[in-house]
């Protein structure tokens, strides 16, 4: 059950931070540019893989000892 609300915070912060953004740039008359979508995309896959790289690592080591 606690994994299930964990991802579903995780999908929640997405969509707020999707949101967020759309709002931010329509607000400011710009266009929604893919570019950008491109970019924040590829920071969230980097901050998904270094949490998950990082959880890795601690399982590792507490294998190992």
């Amino acid at each position: 059950m606690k994994k299930v609300l964990a991802n579903i915070f995780w999908v929640l912060l997405a969509i707020a931070g999707a949101v967020a953004y759309v709002t931010l740039a329509l607000r400011r008359g710009e266009q929604l540019s893919s570019a950008y979508i491109l970019n924040r995309r590829r920071c969230a896959v980097h901050a998904i893989g270094y949490r998950f790289y990082s959880k890795w690592i601690a399982a590792s080591r507490a294998d190992a000892q």
